[in-house]
C-alpha cells in the first residue's frame, strides 16, 4: 500500500484545467489488465472527473463547458461502477461533456451496474456501433434496434405436374438484420444506430435512419494500422520512461503523518454542550475553517523592574493637582491606548460603492452563493472568509473577487462567478 498511499498523498493536477485551462489537455490513465487490486482507484478517479466538471458546467452562465471534454472509457467492462455515470451520460452532451464506451458486451455493463443500469447506460447513447458481437444476446439487441421491413413475398399454387398454376404475392414483415447476420460480419463492416440524430449538418430535420457501413458498397471503416502508422511506435514501459522516476517516488510518507489529539472537557451544566479541542500536530484545529491554526498566548509578559515601576506609580488625585500644571495620564488608560481595537472584517473592504448598490440576490441564486461561499472556505484563509461575509452587494463582490482573480484553482471553482460579474459590469457599463 506504500506506492498507492505515495500516489495520493499530493496532487499536481487540476480536474478543472481539462476544460478551463489555457491549451487542451490529454490525460491518460494507464492500468494493468493482469491486476485489478487498483481498479477501483481508476473507477473513483473517473467518478470524481465526472463529478468536478458536471458541477462546472452546471454553475457556468451558460451552463455548459468552456471546452468539450471527450471521455474515452476503453474496456470499460473491466473496471468496477463508476458511480454517477448513467447521470452524466444523461446531462453530459448539452453540457460539453462527451463520452466514448468500449465494450465487449452487454453483460460486462449489466454486472456492474445492474440490468436496469445497463439500459440507462444504453439508453443515453446517442450512437451504438455494432462492429462484431461476440454472443447471441448482443446480436438480438442491435437486431431489435435496427427495426424492420417490409418483403414482397411471391408465392405459386398448383398441383405439382400441373401447368395451369396461380401466382401471387404477399407482403410481410423482416427485421432489417437477423441476429445471425450480425454474429457474421465482415472485416469492416460496422452498423451505426444513430437514435438521436434529428438534424444534418444543415439543420434540416432528418429521419433517424441505422448505417449500414459494408464492403460491398465501399463505405467499409478501415482499421487504424491501414492509415495511422505514424502511431505505431511498439515500447515498453522501460523504453518510453528510461531513468525517469515518478513524481511520487520520493515522498517520504511518515512525514505527512497527522498526529490527532482530540480534549473533551465535560459542562458544569447539564445543559450545556461539553467544550472540544482539537490539535493536528500541535496546532488548534478551527471547527469553523478545519484549517490547523497555531495558538496565540494570551498570558501576560513576564514582570520586569520597568513595567513595575510603571504598574506601582501613583498617580495624584485631580483636586490636588496645582492649576496649570498638566495632569499627568492615567498608566491604564495607556495601556488600554496601546492595545489594538479588534479588527472588524466590514471594515478591511474599503471598496467604493455607489450608494444605490445592486443586491447579490439580484445576480445570484441561493444556491449559487452557498457554492461561492464553500469554495470561499475551502480555497482561502479565514481572513478572506471573513471579508466575504461581509459582502453585501454585487459592486463588492466584483470588487473583492477581482482581487483575487489570480488565484487559478480559486477562479476555476469559481468560474460561473466571474462570468456573471464580468457581464453584469458589461450591461452596466452599455446603459451607464
Amino acid at each position: 500500500f506504500s506506492n498507492i498511499g505515495r500516489l495520493t498523498a499530493t496532487n499536481d493536477f487540476n480536474i478543472a484545467d481539462l476544460a478551463t485551462g489555457d491549451k487542451p489537455v490529454a490525460f491518460f490513465i494507464i492500468y494493468p489488465d493482469y491486476d485489478n487490486s487498483n481498479y477501483s482507484l481508476v473507477a473513483t478517479f473517473l467518478s470524481q472527473v465526472g463529478y468536478v466538471l458536471a458541477k462546472m458546467a452546471t454553475l457556468a452562465a451558460d451552463s455548459k463547458l468552456k471546452r468539450r471534454v471527450i471521455n474515452l472509457y476503453e474496456e470499460l467492462g473491466n473496471l468496477p461502477r463508476i458511480e454517477g455515470l448513467p447521470h452524466y451520460l444523461n446531462v453530459g452532451r448539452g453540457r460539453g461533456l462527451v463520452y466514448y464506451l468500449i465494450l465487449q458486451s452487454i453483460a460486462q455493463l449489466e454486472a456492474n451496474y445492474g440490468k436496469e443500469g445497463a439500459a440507462e447506460i444504453m439508453g443515453a447513447c446517442g450512437n451504438k456501433y455494432d462492429i462484431l458481437a461476440d454472443n447471441y444476446d448482443d446480436a438480438e439487441y442491435f437486431s431489435k434496434q435496427i427495426g424492420q421491413t417490409t418483403v414482397i413475398a411471391p408465392s405459386r399454387h398448383g398441383a405439382p405436374m400441373d401447368t395451369d398454376k396461380s401466382f401471387g404475392e404477399s407482403q410481410e414483415t423482416r427485421r432489417l438484420m437477423m441476429p445471425d447476420e450480425l454474429l457474421r460480419l465482415r472485416k469492416g463492416e460496422v452498423v451505426l444506430i444513430r437514435s438521436k440524430q434529428r438534424s444534418d449538418l444543415n439543420n434540416r430535420s432528418i429521419t433517424a435512419w441505422p448505417i449500414h457501413a459494408n464492403p460491398d458498397e465501399g463505405t467499409e471503416l478501415p482499421f487504424s494500422f491501414e492509415y495511422l502508422t505514424r502511431f505505431n511506435h511498439q515500447a515498453t514501459f522501460a523504453e518510453l520512461y528510461g531513468d525517469k522516476k515518478p513524481a511520487h517516488n520520493d515522498i517520504d510518507l511518515k512525514k505527512m503523518l497527522l498526529d490527532i489529539t482530540v480534549t473533551t472537557i465535560e459542562p458544569q451544566n447539564e445543559n450545556d454542550d461539553p467544550e472540544i479541542t482539537v490539535k493536528v500536530n500541535g496546532h488548534s484545529l478551527n471547527a469553523d475553517s478545519d484549517e490547523p491554526q497555531v495558538e496565540q498566548s494570551t498570558s501576560e509578559p513576564p514582570a520586569t523592574d520597568e513595567n513595575t515601576d510603571q504598574s506601582t506609580e501613583e498617580t495624584p488625585p485631580l483636586g490636588s493637582q496645582k492649576s496649570g500644571q498638566e495632569s499627568k495620564p492615567d498608566q491604564d488608560n495607556i495601556h488600554r491606548s496601546e492595545e489594538p481595537e479588534p479588527k472588524d472584517p466590514k471594515k478591511q473592504i474599503t471598496t467604493e460603492i455607489d450608494q444605490q448598490a445592486t443586491p447579490l440576490s439580484t445576480l445570484f441564486s441561493k444556491s449559487q452563493l452557498q457554492m461561492i461561499e464553500k469554495g470561499v472556505q475551502e480555497l482561502l484563509t479565514q481572513d478572506d472568509y471573513a471579508e466575504y461575509q461581509s459582502l453585501d452587494s454585487v459592486e463588492a463582490m466584483t470588487h473583492w473577487l477581482n482581487a483575487r482573480r489570480a488565484m487559478k484553482d480559486f477562479a476555476a471553482q469559481l468560474d460561473f462567478a466571474y462570468q456573471k460579474l464580468d457581464a453584469f459590469k458589461k450591461k452596466e457599463g452599455d446603459n451607464a
